[in-house]
C-alpha cells in the first residue's frame, strides 16, 4: 500500500476481510458495486480512495453493519447478549404455574414479578 494512514490501511484490510468472509472475489465485488473488474483489487491496494456512499454500498453488499464494523469486538459481545437472551425467554415460558412459586421462591423474585409469572 502507499503511504496511507495507518487508519485508511485498517478499512482497507477490513474490507477485504470481510469480503474473504463472505467468500467473495474482489472481481464480484467490483461488479456488484457497477464498477470496473480490477476496482475492488486497486482499492484493497490503496490506489483508490473510495467515497462513503461506496464504502456503504460495499458493507451492503457484504451484508456487515458499520457497527461490525468499526466495533467487531462489542458488536460480537451484543449478539452473544441477544442470543442469551433468546435463552432466557424461552426458559421463562416453559415455567409452569406449579413451579412458578418455587422458581419465584429461589430467584427471590418480588411479588410483582411472582404474579406476573403466575398468570401467563
Amino acid at each position: 500500500m502507499k503511504d496511507l494512514p495507518n487508519e485508511y490501511k485498517n478499512i482497507l484490510y477490513k474490507i477485504g476481510y470481510y469480503r474473504n468472509k463472505k467468500n467473495m472475489s474482489a472481481y464480484a465485488l467490483s461488479l456488484a458495486l457497477g464498477k470496473e473488474q480490477s476496482y475492488m483489487y486497486r482499492v484493497e491496494k490503496g490506489d483508490i480512495m473510495i467515497s462513503l456512499q461506496i464504502f456503504l454500498d460495499i458493507l451492503t453488499i457484504l451484508d456487515v453493519s458499520t457497527f461490525e464494523f468499526f466495533c467487531p469486538d462489542v458488536y460480537k459481545d451484543v449478539e452473544n447478549i441477544k442470543l442469551l437472551s433468546k435463552h432466557i425467554i424461552q426458559l421463562f415460558t416453559q415455567i409452569t404455574k406449579q413451579n412458578c412459586g418455587v422458581f419465584c421462591y429461589l430467584t427471590k423474585f418480588d411479588k410483582n414479578i411472582q404474579n406476573s409469572l403466575a398468570s401467563t
